[in-house]
């Protein structure tokens, strides 16, 4: 006689059935003429579509985007290090995992861990981005919905896009995230980076003044006539602020007038 063993499959069709309804869609715009950039955000997106999550489970980001590196489809582009754009492998991604946040928290799904960068980014407000770095820095999120939701991410034209989808909610409540700035702090000088190959009084600048920013975020829960039932405080975020950061020749031309002058 054969011994049977019945093995229920952790994911089935009726699970699939029941994911009818997009819970929520956030959109985030990229500068198309960076080609390394634009390549690992579609390679990131590419990474998260049609990923299912279960009720319960722990989504990693870092661990569906796997090793940044050449073999596994990501570019050169320019990442922050240090308080300092370089280049390095997978540049974008983080515009791909912000996008990705500002969806689970429209969602009303459980972050489990997410930091903000250290300094504001052109494509999203203050507080509503999310970094990662491999083996380091994550985000998480944990399915608390009770079903299973699956995840969409796709790239058009400029556009970055992720949406969750899931089951009809009960109510026709929404979701909507709410962030206020409780400081803003101006940067002090200016930094100089002397360049020999500049013409004397030759002056490029690299960066303008950004000022930094304490800011408190929001998620609130409001029905269908407006009025706000729930608010969660979902993070207090810090910017630093970033000096004017200039390249000037060894002596520019107001240097050596100012000493004719003196003599």
């Amino acid at each position: 006689n054969l011994c049977v063993v019945e093995i229920t499959p952790d994911i089935t069709q009726q699970m699939l059935d029941k994911i009818t309804t997009r819970l929520a869609e956030f959109h985030t715009f990229f500068n198309t003429a960076n080609e390394g950039r634009v390549h690992n955000i579609k390679t990131a997106s590419a990474k998260i579509n049609q990923k299912l999550v279960l009720p319960g489970e722990v989504f990693s980001m870092d661990k569906t985007l796997r090793d940044r590196t050449e073999k596994n489809g990501y570019k050169p582009a320019k990442v922050i290090v240090n308080n300092e754009l370089v280049d390095g492998l997978g540049g974008g991604i983080c515009q791909v995992t912000s996008t990705f946040y500002n969806t689970v928290l429209l969602s009303g799904l459980e972050i489990v861990e997410r930091r903000n960068h250290t300094l504001p980014l052109s494509y999203i407000a203050v507080g509503r981005d999310a970094t990662i770095s491999q083996g380091y820095i994550d985000f998480k999120f944990r399915n608390n919905l009770g079903y299973a939701i699956l995840v969409e991410s796709w790239v058009t034209g400029n556009q970055v896009s992720v949406s969750i989808w899931g089951r009809k909610p009960q109510t026709e409540n929404s979701i909507r995230i709410r962030t206020k700035i409780t400081e803003k702090t101006q940067p002090d000088g200016v930094e100089i980076q002397i360049y020999p190959t500049l013409k004397p009084g030759e002056v490029v600048v690299v960066r303008e003044a950004v000022p930094g920013y304490k800011v408190e975020v929001y998620r609130e829960t409001v029905d269908p006539s407006g009025k706000v039932i729930k608010t969660e405080k979902i993070s207090v975020d810090r910017y630093l602020p970033q000096k004017r950061k200039i390249r000037k020749s060894p002596v520019s031309a107001v240097d050596t007038e100012e000493g004719e002058e003196k003599e």
